[in-house]
């Protein structure tokens, strides 16, 4: 079934990749972009063929939970709006810290974070954010 799926894939690959070449040629844009792709997978070709893939970051998080062999604190630093911090509260049954600055979206207005919980956020997960 693999095999099947990365046939199928590797054909759509080559007719989206002719499709773009041909007929946005013009766009230099795209093309710098098609060609650090080709580049990309090139080098995963052949340095990394043995290197795990990941569809997603959810799937690199649960690997690295599940690799964890000793006891201690799990921290998050650069939070940003807690997207992953929440999805590895949800799947540990301890405390997990988070740390950030928040001073970029401060700055523009896009947090929803207390001001005076600017340096440490613990986050247990709950359908609303919470700090300590």
């Amino acid at each position: 079934m693999k095999r099947l799926t990365d046939s199928i894939a590797e054909v759509f690959y080559k007719l989206f990749s002719s499709y773009y070449r041909n007929r946005l040629s013009s766009d230099i844009g795209i093309q710098l972009r098609m060609r650090a792709l080709d580049s990309t997978c090139e080098y995963i070709e052949k340095n990394l063929a043995e290197a795990p893939y990941y569809a997603d970051k959810q799937q690199v998080i649960d690997f690295a939970l599940n690799s964890v062999r000793i006891k201690g604190l799990y921290c998050e630093f650069g939070v940003y709006k807690g997207k992953s911090i929440n999805y590895i509260a949800r799947k540990v049954s301890v405390p997990v810290h988070a740390f950030d600055s928040f001073e970029v979206c401060l700055r523009i207005g896009q947090c929803s974070i207390k001001k005076d919980c600017l340096h440490l956020i613990k986050f247990r997960y709950s359908k609303e954010r919470n700090c300590a």
